[in-house]
């Protein structure tokens, strides 16, 4: 897996958090960094995956944004998106009335 040039060496807290489950509190996830929070609840499907990608367009590598929808295919779709697009989804978590997801904008 490629990490990013300003990543440095992982702690052994930080490897352990990253294999941890998918499902886990965000949180409990790297709380050291910062990361940009986007409101997409009460969007459809495809407007979550476009919006998050077009907002991930001017993030720095390595950099975190945290999403939250409504949609019910956002589990499905958030998931291929960072897929596709080579980012990293670092957590998944169903909240009250949608989902929240964590991910890492690719490093190149």
């Amino acid at each position: 897996r490629r990490e990013c040039a300003s990543a440095g060496t992982r702690t052994a807290t930080r490897r352990a958090a990253e294999e941890a489950p998918v499902l886990e509190t965000l949180g409990q996830l790297m709380p050291e960094e910062a990361r940009l929070r986007y409101d997409l609840r009460g969007l459809k499907c495809p407007l979550p995956v476009l919006k998050t990608r077009k907002r991930m367009e001017n993030l720095t590598p390595g950099a975190l944004i945290e999403i939250e929808t409504t949609d019910p295919l956002a589990v499905i779709d958030i998931p291929h998106f960072c897929n596709e697009d080579g980012h990293r989804l670092e957590q998944a978590e169903t909240i009250a009335g949608g989902h929240r997801f964590l991910i890492r904008k690719r490093c190149s």
